[in-house]
């Protein structure tokens, strides 16, 4: 298995675009995008202040349009990341500030990176 520590994560992301938009292009914004918030809010647009966990973060795109179309279905919303670029990427984005980051695990877990609370408005 290859280790994700070993990987220049920088080559498939940056902060702008997406590793997912980088393969497809624009029909990630105009295609993939809108239909995950279509299946998203599908299944959960009965909730009312619900808390939510994104593993594997990326640069926001997806958390941030989940959370544009929010209408109170979503009280809390968790992002987490692996990679350090994109653990700055969402700290940037997001109300995590760096004194609340968890310290690295000596088992490399990937949620060890960042877990902080993320908003729309960042």
């Amino acid at each position: 298995m290859n280790n994700p520590s070993n990987k220049n994560w920088a080559e498939i992301h940056d902060q702008e675009s997406s590793w997912r938009k980088k393969i497809v292009g624009e029909i990630s914004d105009v295609f993939i995008v809108p239909r995950y918030i279509e299946f998203f809010y599908g299944h959960f647009g009965r909730d009312q202040e619900a808390s939510f966990f994104e593993i594997g973060s990326g640069n926001g795109d997806m958390s941030k349009a989940v959370l544009a179309a929010n209408q109170d279905q979503i009280g809390r919303y968790v992002v987490s990341e692996y990679f350090p670029e994109g653990v700055d990427w969402l700290t940037d984005r997001s109300q995590c500030h760096s004194g609340r980051r968890p310290k690295p695990t000596s088992r490399g877990c990937f949620l060890r990176r960042v877990l902080c609370p993320f908003s729309e408005e960042a």
